[in-house]
């Protein structure tokens, strides 16, 4: 459905009905003087009745149910058109099938239709923009504020329901016309205001079609005058901006004067901090004596023996025993754990005690002298192994340049070099 625009207002006088195919009517047209008062005067059927539920039917959308009887047998459709004084003309047709179309045209052009696109539809009650336009307050299908002598009396034949929502439409359609009549008001002093716009409009335009009265020499000194006021304008910015710059100066802080620095000066003293920022990183190491390479590669030599000699297990010294002692060690240690072997019976000689104890002081020192003899066996392995790496890392250090002696004394390799001090030692 297309919206209604340019409609004049909801007030507008009927000029004329025109119908075709309905009642008894096949095509009649009633016309209206501008006295308002409509008379309709005619014989027993010769469709005064007619005329008036056309116009019902066109602009109340009365007897909904019974509208396809209103159209004449053998016709399709009947049509109703009523005119009005500002150029509108409403338009109702109702066909056979049931379907309607209600149209309103303007001054020729169509500015409402309930069709949808080129079908037409039903239509149940009275369309929002007809109702608008006729000033109808509408309320279960009908209007309120246009009624006939054939419907019930609001407010006496109506039930309490009826009522409650009757009154309750009439107050929101009062508060909406309130609305309205603002916005008309409204309408009406922007009207104003644009036409006494257009009047300085129209006063500017005759001004200036006065041609023969500007000379050359006015538009010179108009021209002039424009650009002397760009320049106000311009020199106005400097200003501003000047003044803003000056506030932001005064609300700087003020520092003590300095003096002032040689940029050269300035560069050393960064160069300065660089260096200071690079040194401050620096691991300072402490001074240490400065070695030989040769006695360097004697110490390199002696750490190396001696991460190596670290793991080795020394064992006490212990006394040298002959072969024919510890055989009869030994011979004594196997008799002391035979005799441990055989059982004492009571009917034996007591042994004295002091004997007991001797015995197993001897059984102890065996035990200790087997477990000695594994681990000196243990340390000639070891020994002989730590000689061998000694000659291996004294060929190595003979092949570096660095040569080491066996003292006769203690039996330790050094530096010939350091000779003397190791034998003063």
């Amino acid at each position: 459905m297309s919206e209604v625009t340019g409609v004049a207002n909801a007030y507008s006088r009927i000029l004329a009905v025109e119908v075709w195919n309905f009642m008894s009517i096949e095509h009649g047209r009633v016309e209206f003087d501008e006295k308002n008062i409509i008379n309709l005067k005619g014989y027993n059927d010769s469709g005064k009745s007619a005329i008036l539920t056309a116009l019902k039917v066109c602009l109340l959308n009365s007897n909904p149910s019974k509208q396809v009887s209103f159209i004449q047998d053998d016709k399709e459709y009947f049509r109703i058109v009523v005119y009005f004084d500002d150029g509108v003309q409403l338009m109702r047709d109702k066909y056979i099938n049931g379907q309607s179309l209600i149209e309103m045209r303007k001054d020729g052009q169509c500015i409402f239709s309930t069709k949808e696109g080129k079908a037409l539809t039903r239509v149940s009650e009275i369309p929002k923009p007809v109702a608008d336009y006729l000033g109808l307050v509408t309320f279960d299908g009908g209007a309120l504020n246009a009624r006939s002598c054939f419907e019930k009396q609001l407010g006496v034949q109506t039930t309490g329901a009826e009522n409650y929502k009757m009154f309750n439409t009439v107050l929101k359609s009062e508060e909406i016309a309130t609305a309205g009549s603002l916005l008309n008001n409204d309408k009406n002093k922007l009207a104003a205001d644009i036409d006494a716009v257009d009047r300085e409009i129209q006063a500017q335009k005759s001004i200036l079609g006065v041609g023969d009265k500007i000379t050359d020499g006015m538009l010179v000194w108009l021209k002039d005058h424009d650009a002397t006021l760009d320049g106000i304008e311009c020199a106005e910015d400097v200003l501003a901006r000047s003044k803003s710059l000056v506030e932001a100066m005064n609300a700087m802080p003020r520092y003590p004067e300095l003096p002032i620095v040689d940029m050269s000066q300035f560069s050393a003293v960064g160069t300065i901090h660089g260096i200071m920022s690079e040194l401050s990183s620096l691991r300072i190491q402490p001074e240490v004596p400065s070695v030989s390479d040769g006695r360097l590669s004697s110490l390199i030599a002696i750490q190396r023996i001696a991460d190596e000699l670290d793991p080795v297990d020394i064992q006490p010294e212990v006394p040298v025993l002959e072969f024919v002692q510890l055989s009869a060690l030994m011979s004594i240690e196997q008799t002391c754990k035979a005799l441990r072997s055989i059982p004492v019976y009571s009917e034996l000689t007591n042994v004295d005690d002091r004997q007991v104890q001797v015995l197993l002081a001897i059984s102890g020192v065996v035990d200790s002298i087997g477990s000695i003899s594994d681990d000196i066996a243990r340390n000639d392995v070891n020994l002989a192994e730590t000689a061998e790496e000694l000659e291996r890392l004294q060929a190595e250090a003979a092949n570096h340049g660095s040569k080491f002696v066996k003292c006769p004394n203690c039996g330790e390799l050094f530096d010939p070099e350091l000779m003397h001090s190791h034998v003063g030692a």
